[in-house]
């Protein structure tokens, strides 16, 4: 079976950098959405979403963990967000169908479509860069620096191991994806809420990871 780029690169950078924080200030803040809102919605701060989304589309190999992390959390700021695009986004529905035949050409196609207006969902930004790595697409290494600093920079706000210390996701099915990278594979999900925060828990051969949505939800207690 090929070992494409996107994986051996990848999830070997994102295992040397797990855990670590792009500013602990952030990372220890009650107020998570707070703090993020007030980075990218403050027109001085170089996290500023608008500069943020014209780094993306002018130079993606100049991008730090640092701008995944504000880009990926800023989304849901945006005039306009809605969570799930793949439930109302033919487009989305389009590009989920073409990924999962293996239609390598329509997957980038739609993909860079897509990341123009939202660079960084993650199951994009995924599909799209390991379609680029199989047919040699000279956009790749652009591609492929925008998910390792979106996904590191989403591990960078805890290990996954406690509630406490829990992987902030914006979108239901990311941890999906990021599941992967850390290579936590299998398990079964239950999603609860405690003390007013939403948690989607995975349980493997008593191995636990944990991961908290960062958004407005009601889960209802188990």
């Amino acid at each position: 079976m090929k070992k494409t780029t996107i994986f051996i690169v990848l999830l070997f950078g994102l295992l040397q950098t797990y855990g670590q924080s792009p500013d602990s200030t952030i990372i220890v803040a009650s107020d998570f959405k707070g703090i993020v809102l007030t980075y990218v919605s403050d027109s001085s701060s170089i996290y500023y979403y608008p500069k943020l989304l014209e780094k993306v589309k002018d130079d993606k190999l100049a991008l730090t963990p640092e701008d995944g992390f504000y880009l990926y959390y800023g989304q849901i700021f945006k005039e306009g967000h809605k969570g799930l695009p793949f439930l109302s986004s033919e487009k989305y529905q389009e590009f989920y169908k073409a990924a999962n035949l293996g239609r390598r050409k329509k997957t980038i196609k739609l993909g860079v479509e897509i990341l123009e207006e939202d660079p960084a969902n993650l199951f994009v930004l995924l599909h799209t860069c390991k379609s680029m790595d199989e047919k040699k697409d000279e956009r790749f290494p652009a591609y492929d620096n925008l998910l390792r600093c979106v996904v590191m920079g989403i591990l960078s706000t805890g290990d996954g191991k406690t509630p406490a210390t829990a992987i902030k996701i914006t979108e239901i099915g990311d941890d999906y994806v990021l599941k992967g990278f850390i290579g936590y594979f299998g398990g079964e999900e239950q999603l609860y809420s405690e003390n007013g925060k939403a948690y989607n828990m995975w349980v493997n051969n008593g191995a636990k990871l944990y991961f908290e949505y960062v958004f407005n939800l009601e889960i209802p207690k188990p």
